[in-house]
């Protein structure tokens, strides 16, 4: 992918870049979603070191630090823990390998939660903000995605992952923990993240689109669209 153009100065703002163009592409008027829905809001979210450093500075901004505590109170809770992120598995299945057989455990309410309401809502993940249902949850008790949706999705889970590649990848609960320290969280904001314990998993660079062949020219004016993104240096 040496075709990228993106500017990685100011990664935190080039993360809002990146949900501007996702937010122009997806219309929540087709999603059964609605404000107070939180079925799909649980314990097993995971997402990017750079997200989770989005995060702590949001609650920071809004005097909420004092929800991590609550994060911190369900370390011992069950939840998914990823033992492979989605660009390396794409690159693992080129490879023609054995896949890792994860464990998601169906229960138990994401601790960001207020309410039956996202207390990080706008610095939300991007797999928060992708997760839209054409049919309500509740309900149907699974979500319906549009197969061309899930591609887009995939995209833009993969590129975020690149920009992230210096950083790490975990559930939310063990990446707001470990990186609301403030020696982390300086190393996550300049981009320069050295370790990687467990239970985390190293973010990897894109080197191939894990999008299906009747999708991919669908998805090209986005793909544009990412690489060409610019941001300001900080």
């Amino acid at each position: 992918m040496n075709s990228l153009m993106t500017n990685l100065n100011n990664p935190s703002t080039l993360l809002a870049e990146i949900y501007r163009i996702y937010d122009d592409f997806s219309t929540p008027e087709a999603s059964a979603c609605r404000k107070g829905c939180s079925a799909c809001c649980t314990r097993n979210v995971t997402l990017t070191s750079l997200e989770g450093s989005c995060i702590v500075h949001y609650l920071n901004e809004n005097n909420r630090m004092n929800l991590l505590e609550k994060v911190a109170e369900q370390r011992h809770e069950p939840r998914f823990r990823p033992e492979i992120t989605l660009n390396g598995l794409t690159e693992s299945l080129a490879r023609g390998e054995e896949q890792p057989e994860e464990v998601y455990p169906l229960e138990g309410k994401c601790p960001l939660l207020e309410n039956d309401l996202c207390a990080v809502y706008p610095a939300r993940p991007f797999g928060c903000r992708c997760f839209q249902s054409r049919r309500n949850c509740c309900e149907t008790g699974y979500a319906d995605v549009d197969p061309f949706t899930l591609s887009v999705n995939h995209l833009f889970l993969q590129f975020i992952e690149h920009v992230d590649a210096g950083g790490i990848f975990a559930n939310l609960t063990d990446m707001l923990i470990y990186i609301a320290s403030q020696a982390n969280l300086e190393a996550y904001d300049d981009h320069s993240v050295r370790e990687c314990p467990a239970p985390f998993i190293r973010n990897r660079p894109l080197s191939m689109l894990f999008i299906p062949p009747e999708h991919r020219d669908g998805i090209r004016g986005l793909w544009s669209k990412l690489q060409g993104i610019r941001v300001p240096a900080a």
